[in-house]
């Protein structure tokens, strides 16, 4: 989940004793000292994420390399509403699966569009 997506979260479920981003994230950035299972991780693009600290990036890969085989194609706004998660974060993870090889993209009048990678020896 994006970082300003917890902190909205987090802030709507304590009702009128709010956080500052500040502090949520200084928070966020102790995670991993602490022994959570969760981490804070931040992508090479600069987005801010709180994820499971079991989440593998091949796996997440793997499955939206499927999803564009199975579909074709895939824009990022595609992936968001199909695995209800931000634009941004879905425009990253098609980004993460690029860099491993498994897709390809076209930057298109249309937008930025995913396929198959058809030259790589993995698909």
């Amino acid at each position: 989940m994006a970082l300003p997506d917890v902190f909205c979260f987090f802030n709507r479920a304590r009702g009128t004793a709010l956080v500052s981003p500040e502090d949520l994230l200084k928070a966020c950035e102790l995670f991993s000292t602490l022994g959570l299972p969760v981490v804070f991780r931040v992508l090479p693009s600069g987005v801010q994420l709180v994820q499971l600290s079991s989440f593998r990036d091949d796996a997440l890969a793997d499955r939206i390399a499927s999803a564009v085989a199975n579909k074709g194609k895939l824009s990022a706004l595609e992936l968001a509403q199909k695995d209800a998660i931000s634009v941004v974060l879905a425009r990253e993870q098609l980004l993460i699966t690029e860099s491993r090889g498994l897709i390809c993209r076209d930057d298109a009048p249309e937008g930025l569009l995913f396929y198959p990678n058809m030259f790589s020896a993995k698909t």
